[in-house]
């Protein structure tokens, strides 16, 4: 079984109606059953709002949030995406400068999660 990811390329509309003063340009693409928001820099107030739209989705089972400068709170919204969201299957969190806290309510967020088979994203820097 290969598995299917349905991402597209980005066009400069779908959060503006979301955010029509802070984000005037941001680029999100939703093409079959998945959702790309990439590189868009939306940041806490950006993750937040579409966390949001994400704990009521039941058809989008891809999911990129790769480089949007995401923090510990945009990190801790998601998180609650990956507790309760039973259809996303592929989740991309790369590149967001979330903290030791943003991490690890992922990481207890993917305890209880039995759907997510693919989370994309990296380990903070050593400190020693």
């Amino acid at each position: 079984m290969h598995a299917r990811y349905f991402y597209a390329d980005i066009a400069w509309t779908c959060l503006n109606s979301m955010f029509p003063r802070k984000y005037n340009s941001v680029t999100c693409s939703c093409v079959g059953d998945g959702c790309n928001v990439g590189c868009n820099t939306i940041g806490d107030v950006g993750a937040t709002a579409l966390a949001d739209a994400l704990l009521v989705n039941t058809t989008l089972t891809a999911v990129a949030v790769n480089n949007n400068a995401i923090g510990d709170i945009g990190a801790q919204a998601l998180a609650q995406v990956i507790q309760k969201n039973n259809t996303i299957t592929d989740f991309n969190i790369l590149d967001n400068p979330f903290g030791s806290h943003g991490g690890k309510v992922i990481a207890d967020a993917l305890k209880t999660n039995t759907t997510i088979r693919t989370l994309v994203g990296r380990s903070p820097p050593s400190t020693q």
